[in-house]
């Protein structure tokens, strides 16, 4: 991961960081999501679902490996083992939880101190990391903030996972360095140079974090009393000790505290920062911080998870059994579980009533993915699964603005005038070729939802390797129907070969009989009961898709539409 203090620095900035700040960071060894599929898998709200970290580095951490899950399997093995030690060493977690709830106490003063932008007393802050004052107190309480941590680290028992014993000697490390050296004994000045009580020479000056030094205090007590007495006036008169608390207020108070900003406090961080020491302590931090939030994400699911088994095989593997939803499923009871099983197949095909749950257990999938090439817990109560390289996500293009059920806005990477979902335009776009879509009053021209829809396919085909996994809500829709199983037919046959896992939904009977006659993957289906979804998957094809029951559940049903023309007369 990139250095998780500038990305502190910018979560400071932004109010917040999430997964989706990591997408494009082109690490080795990691997962590939592309900003549509983190938009329409809703990965920003499994995110907030798995964050109860303490702190920000715990907090950037947490959203890094969602957002590229690692694709190492020694690493993902150490995450987990990392985390099951946590789960079953109770003395342990109640060591970390000290741990914590002592980071807590310094956390923002030490930001402050690392980031702020002291701006004295008489400005209004501009900025998030701007504030008032010289910087005395982010001082005085921020250095307290890695030796607090570092003390009750101390205290931890021995730890047997190599992933949870790596990050506690990050810490444990710290204590060697200058820089900790720096933190915890007094701060002593040269002209140039900042250093701690083992470094000091003849004739530097120990630092104290306060305007009011009492040297200079004397200093200027004596100069007040001199001047009156050579003038044989009464030092003691009103009128001087208004003088003399008008200078202080606003000469002595600014002069002191500017110097004192700039020539010691802001290149004492400047010192931090360089030599990379603190990175290190800190990255240790947001390691078990993050392992800390995978148990509790744990323990508000109890029976309910289990850590995958996760395997680097050539042909992709996803069996998983009672999964939930990640995010629908957390501490809801009432949520109907599945089993799900490729059998080894690169294609599963999934059919189904409208509204009976396609929609929701391929989110599902997708996810689970995600969290178990994070070293995470998953919600299910078993699961064997396969590293893959990248997900890809398709669905209807009214989702893609940022209609897809749960989406609170339009992704983020969507602009006007581009495919809607895509950060750039896409090669050989020309202008009325399906801007807009989805918009109303700007109709889509040329290609209109088929080409759109097509784009996005070919964006995911191209992109696809043999360990991807590819879920495609409905496929080539928006042509006639003879066409659109034929191309169908095309596109799947394309990633068959490819031989990567290709989970599609459809409604599309006859693309799934031919499917099936050629053997070609698995079949599920969703089914109604009782004329309402059961939310329940099973082997089959399904052959209705119930769009009358839809209809008449949201009040457009011929009933509906006749009672209305009957209210107008008509």
């Amino acid at each position: 991961m990139k250095s998780i203090l500038l990305k502190a620095r910018y979560a400071l900035t932004q109010k917040q960081v999430s997964a989706r700040d990591y997408l494009y960071s082109g690490e080795a060894d990691t997962m590939q999501i592309d900003g549509k599929t983190h938009d329409l898998i809703e990965l920003d709200k499994l995110d907030r679902c798995m964050d109860t970290t303490n702190t920000l580095a715990g907090r950037i951490t947490l959203s890094h490996s969602l957002g590229n899950p690692s694709t190492d399997l020694d690493h993902i093995k150490a995450k987990q083992a990392a985390t099951l030690e946590i789960i079953e060493n109770e003395k342990l977690r109640s060591g970390l939880e000290t741990v914590f709830s002592a980071a807590s106490r310094y956390q923002e003063d030490f930001h402050r101190l690392l980031f702020g932008r002291f701006i004295g007393l008489l400005s209004d802050p501009a900025t998030r990391l701007e504030y008032q004052g010289y910087g005395y107190a982010s001082f005085r309480y921020g250095i307290r903030f890695l030796p607090s941590v570092i003390e009750k680290i101390d205290e931890l028992p021995e730890t047997g996972s190599s992933y949870l014993t790596g990050a506690i000697a990050k810490l444990k490390d710290f204590k060697s360095t200058s820089s900790y050296e720096l933190l915890t004994a007094p701060v002593y000045l040269r002209p140039g140079r900042i250093m701690p009580r083992s470094e000091r020479k003849l004739f530097s000056f120990r630092f104290k974090p306060s305007p009011f030094k009492l040297s200079i205090i004397l200093l200027l007590a004596l100069l007040f009393y001199s001047i009156p007495v050579y003038l044989q006036l009464n030092p003691m008169s009103a009128s001087m000790m208004s003088f003399f608390m008008f200078l202080t207020i606003f000469i002595y108070l600014p002069v002191v505290g500017s110097i004192d900003r700039d020539h010691v406090i802001y290149p004492f961080r400047k010192a931090l920062l360089k030599a990379g020491e603190v990175e290190h302590a800190v990255e240790g931090l947001g390691q078990l911080d993050e392992l800390l939030s995978f148990y509790r994400y744990f323990a508000a699911n109890k029976n309910k998870t289990c850590l995958p088994e996760v395997r680097n095989t050539d042909r992709c593997i996803i069996s998983l059994g009672k999964v939930c939803h990640p995010v629908l499923g957390f501490n809801n009871e009432k949520y109907i579980a599945n089993d799900f099983n490729n059998r080894d197949k690169s294609l599963v095909f999934i059919s189904g009533p409208n509204s009976g749950g396609k929609t929701a257990l391929c989110k599902t999938l997708a996810l689970t993915q995600v969290m178990a090439q994070s070293g995470s817990v998953i919600l299910a109560r078993s699961g064997t699964l396969s590293i893959t390289d990248r997900i890809c996500y398709q669905a209807p293009a009214d989702y893609a603005v940022g209609q897809a059920p749960g989406l609170a806005s339009t992704p983020t990477d969507y602009t006007a005038g581009q495919a809607p979902g895509l950060a750039s335009t896409p090669a050989g776009y020309m202008p009325g070729q399906a801007a807009g879509y989805g918009i109303p009053g700007r109709a889509a021209e040329d290609e209109g939802r088929f080409g759109m829809e097509l784009r996005r396919t070919r964006e995911i085909f191209f992109s696809t390797t043999k360990k991807s996994l590819v879920i495609l809500d409905e496929l080539s829709e928006g042509t006639s129907h003879q066409e659109e199983t034929k191309i169908a037919v095309m596109i799947l046959n394309g990633f068959i070969r490819i031989g990567n896992a290709t989970i599609l939904v459809s409604h599309n009977y006859d693309l799934a009989r031919i499917l099936e006659d050629q053997d070609a993957g698995v079949f599920y289906k969703f089914y109604l009961e009782n004329n309402s979804p059961a939310f329940t998957l099973t082997a089959g094809i399904s052959e209705f898709s119930h769009a009358e029951l839809v209809a008449a559940r949201i009040g457009f049903s011929q009933t509906d539409i006749d009672r209305h023309l009957e209210d107008l007369s008509l």
